[in-house]
């Protein structure tokens, strides 16, 4: 591979990130059957968030081949993640637009807390993640569903005490969902 240099010095490595669920139907009829989520050096956020937007694309597409047009809610979703500008690699765009003169990452959502257990009545033990108010209006996401809007209601630290603000790094945060969600479940809100 010939190595060139520029005026901003030698690209060897993209710096821009590739998105193709828009086009999982065009994949699918290309004949690929598998296909790698990015995952190293990437936070288990990025991974969960990815993976599931690529995943609920597929079935989507599997459904119904012929009509198939995600939602603008899951195209929506990775963008929620941080990430560098997105591209269509060398799908459709010219291969020249693959370098830019930085590689910054953007990132406008942040990772409120991650759910630990929760009961049947939406009692949830949380692992606080980033500064949050109790009355803030989050986003869930749970595997396989669109993320929802929901509100914490009894927002209370470990030993059970009310609380307007979480802000301490890895501490334990109680409250009530408004259902049931599985370990791993996501809090997160824009910034």
């Amino acid at each position: 591979m010939p190595i060139e240099e520029d005026e901003h010095g030698t690209y060897i490595f993209n710096s821009k990130d590739m998105n193709m669920l828009p086009y999982v139907d065009k994949v699918a009829q290309a004949g690929i059957d598998s296909l790698k989520i990015e995952g190293r050096v990437k936070t288990a956020y990025y991974a969960a968030v990815v993976t599931n937007a690529y995943r609920r694309a597929a079935e989507l597409y599997a459904a119904d081949p012929l009509n198939f047009a995600p939602p603008q809610e899951l195209l929506d979703e990775v963008w929620k993640v941080s990430h560098r500008e997105y591209f269509t690699g060398f799908y459709y765009e010219d291969p020249n637009t693959q370098h830019m003169a930085d590689s910054t990452y953007i990132r406008e959502w942040d990772v409120c807390a991650v759910v630990e257990q929760c009961d049947q009545q939406g009692n949830a033990v949380l692992r606080h993640k980033n500064k949050f108010f109790a009355n803030d209006e989050l986003e869930l996401l749970t595997p396989g569903r669109p993320a929802r809007t929901v509100r914490l209601e009894n927002v209370r630290n470990g030993e059970g005490e009310p609380i307007e603000l979480a802000n301490v790094p890895h501490m334990t945060v109680l409250a009530k969902l408004p259902c049931r969600v599985e370990p791993l479940a996501i809090l997160r809100r824009k910034k």
